[in-house]
């Protein structure tokens, strides 16, 4: 993405209207020099571009700095670019302040690092005439913005793909485990993250669930008293993450519930069949 300058104030012809003075810029657009100021007061100058970002994630960001020929500023100097163009780069972690040497370019990129970005128009970079040198002695040159995409962010949610039984059904057994599978490698599940749907058992529990780490869960049943079935759901309360931190199945509570796991069925009087079906 390629974003012209947005410049305050409009360009206008002669100094005293704006104090821009215009040059041919990237890819036939114009580009404007300015004076550089080191008094805020007197800082007027400065230029937006602001990207609509369609796929989030890291960005290389740089500055087009146009050639120009020997130009008379408007105080009648004729300057060289400036060593210390103040760029301000809004993202997604916050604003970075970034020095930029314009001097030695000419019809070149400026790089100004790389930097997160989310989808939208959230994000931006700011140059103004203002900068540590000596005071309306340099040019600030603005033209164009380059944003290029590094990597894509992770922004896909796990989901549950299924949970399966690793014991037989029917079954007398006093414990009974299953596989809780997710789409990729996730963190920060818990008991809280699971329940129990029953028929006809007392005291069903969850007793253990295996180390949180990977795409597997193997999840222990204590199958209390009683014959009838049990079923492990898991109840979306977003503490599940993947690496990028995207919450199960999206940002709201709930939405990454799963309620249609395999069944046991448990027969305590009537002895169980341990070769059953799996």
């Amino acid at each position: 993405m390629v974003n012209p300058a947005s410049i305050v104030p409009a360009f206008g012809s002669g100094c005293s209207s704006s104090a821009w003075q215009q040059i041919p810029g990237y890819n036939g657009a114009s580009a404007y020099l300015t004076l550089n100021t080191n008094q805020p007061s007197q800082s007027t100058n400065s230029a937006t571009w602001q990207p609509n970002v369609i796929i989030p994630g890291i960005y290389k960001v740089e500055a087009f700095i146009a050639y120009h020929g020997t130009i008379s500023s408007c105080n009648g100097t004729t300057p060289v670019d400036t060593s210390d163009a103040h760029y301000s780069v809004t993202h997604a972690n916050g604003t970075t302040l970034v020095s930029g040497n314009q001097l030695p370019l000419n019809n070149e990129w400026l790089n100004l690092g790389n930097y997160s970005f989310t989808a939208g128009t959230s994000g931006k970079v700011k140059l103004t005439d203002l900068n540590d040198e000596a005071n309306l002695s340099r040019f600030v040159s603005f033209s164009a913005v380059r944003f290029s995409l590094v990597s894509a962010s992770d922004v896909t949610p796990p989901t549950v793909l299924g949970i399966n039984r690793l014991n037989p059904t029917p079954t007398n057994s006093s414990s009974v485990e299953l596989t809780v599978t997710f789409s990729e490698p996730v963190t920060g599940v818990g008991a809280s993250d699971f329940s129990l749907t029953t028929s006809g058992i007392v005291g069903a529990s969850i007793t253990s669930i295996s180390s949180d780490s990977g795409a597997m869960r193997t999840v222990t049943i204590s199958t209390g008293s009683g014959n009838g079935t049990i079923r492990l759901d898991l109840a979306d309360n977003n503490s599940i993450v993947d690496a990028a931190g995207n919450p199960l199945g999206g940002a709201a509570i709930g939405d990454g519930n799963f309620t249609t796991g395999q069944v046991y069925t448990i027969n305590k009087t009537g002895g169980g069949d341990t070769t059953g079906v799996f």
